[in-house]
């Protein structure tokens, strides 16, 4: 009889451990941006926020403000075209600015590259012409916009892409460069009195290329895209060493 009330009692424990329910335990999901990737246009926008799990002081940044900002709120907008990482925290999202425009083909700005270089793509010239150390290489292109090119070299190494744009099409130019570059100096506050100055950053400190734009002949306008560190050669502004420098540099002919 006390066998039979002792197993009894172990039955009805083991039954009462099976009635226990184990508590809930909340799933916390890892943080993570509504977008990894996304690519837009001059001037649009894009709202990053965060679609799971939430991260304390959130901080948005931009690696490069010149493509793209965000605001607080992770409000990305775009400035110029190119790409850049947009982070919060630890979260990042690559952000990839198109261009709309294209009049024309990007000039070459890998300055430093060689005569022969430059003649591997472009072949050969129309016409050249050397004054000592300067060195330059004159090319028709097949655009109706812009149907001269020119590249000039400083002892066989490029600083000087130019062209000569049309200037009935002058507002064509005009979105073509502004979603590509950050205007630094307007004609009425140039030295030059008309020429219009760009870089391809947010700072001069970080630029790499200095864009001067102004009219020599009647009917075009030459759009001059320099190395910065050649304009940059002695102590002063960038804008001034570049009109100096400019001032050395032979006009482009209109096309016959």
């Amino acid at each position: 009889m006390k066998q039979l009330l002792t197993f009894l009692f172990l039955l009805l424990v083991v039954s009462c451990k099976k009635d226990d329910k184990e508590p809930d335990i909340p799933v916390v999901s890892d943080p993570k941006l509504n977008h990894t990737s996304y690519s837009l246009k001059v001037p649009n926008t894009v709202q990053l926020t965060l679609t799971e799990g939430t991260i304390e002081n959130l901080k948005w940044s931009s690696d490069d403000n010149f493509v793209a900002t965000v605001s607080d709120n992770g409000l990305v907008t775009a400035q110029h075209v190119g790409t850049t990482i947009i982070r919060a925290n630890e979260l990042s999202c690559k952000i990839t600015v198109s261009a709309q425009y294209a009049y024309y083909i990007e000039l070459v700005t890998d300055w430093g590259m060689s005569v022969e270089d430059i003649m591997v793509p472009y072949k050969t010239p129309y016409d050249y012409e050397i004054d000592g150390n300067f060195m330059y290489l004159y090319y028709y292109m097949n655009n109706q916009y812009a149907p001269s090119l020119r590249f000039g070299f400083y002892y066989n190494e490029l600083w000087i892409s130019s062209i000569l744009f049309d200037i009935n099409y002058e507002e064509n130019l005009w979105e073509f460069i502004n979603e590509r570059y950050k205007c630094i100096i307007l004609p009425e506050d140039s030295e030059s009195g008309s020429a219009t100055f760009l870089i391809n950053a947010d700072t001069e400190s970080k630029a790499t290329t200095v864009i001067c734009i102004d009219q020599y002949v009647s009917d075009y306008l030459q759009v001059d895209y320099m190395d910065i560190s050649a304009v940059s050669y002695k102590s002063g502004s960038v804008i001034t060493n570049a009109i100096e420098r400019l001032r050395s540099v032979p006009p482009m002919q209109a096309p016959e």
